[in-house]
């Protein structure tokens, strides 16, 4: 009943009897590796007062062949604020910090302005930055949607990526829809 294993080629001995050389013929064990993967997730979610709400998370995801409960690994925290001082203006905030396992580090931070006025006329505007491996990218955005008459609708968006640099981009798009 003695085994033996042979960890250089993986393969397993039993001894059949007492006799000298008396061994089982070798059983090659593979072996099957795991990858272990720890995610540690933390959200607070707050209403300070009724025209204000604020959303805090922190998240860790680690990945191992071996299991580490208390290992980091990459981490990423996350804001959002949004305030509506009336019925008709919604300002919202998100910030985003995001650290890799190596250490390299990606922020994101966006700002939206909405405000409704008179009979369905709507002003969205965007902020963006994102700022990754030294690359910093900034986008301005928005839409304008107006109702003219009833039935009609008109619907300007723009958005310009990286404004006043060499690879800046413009969009702008107008349309305009009629019910019937």
């Amino acid at each position: 009943g003695f085994t033996f294993f042979d960890i250089e080629n993986n393969d397993l001995y039993t001894k059949n009897s007492l006799a000298f050389g008396d061994w089982s013929l070798a059983v090659h064990v593979e072996l099957i590796t795991k990858s272990n993967g720890i995610s540690k997730n933390v959200q607070v979610n707050m209403t300070p007062t009724d025209k204000t709400s604020v959303s805090i998370s922190y998240s860790t995801n680690y990945s191992s062949d071996t299991l580490d409960l208390t290992a980091t690994g990459s981490r990423t925290w996350r804001g959002f604020l949004t305030w509506t001082p009336n019925r008709r203006v919604n300002i919202g905030v998100y910030g985003t910090r995001s650290v890799s396992e190596t250490g390299s580090r990606a922020n994101a931070s966006s700002t939206s302005l909405s405000y409704r006025f008179f009979r369905g006329h709507q002003l969205n505007m965007n902020y963006s930055r994102q700022e990754s491996v030294g690359t910093v990218v900034e986008t301005y955005s928005g839409s304008l949607g107006l109702t003219i008459g009833r039935r009609t609708s008109m619907q300007i968006i723009y958005s310009t990526t990286q404004p006043g640099k060499e690879d800046e981009t413009t969009y702008l798009k107008a349309g305009i829809s009629q019910s019937f």
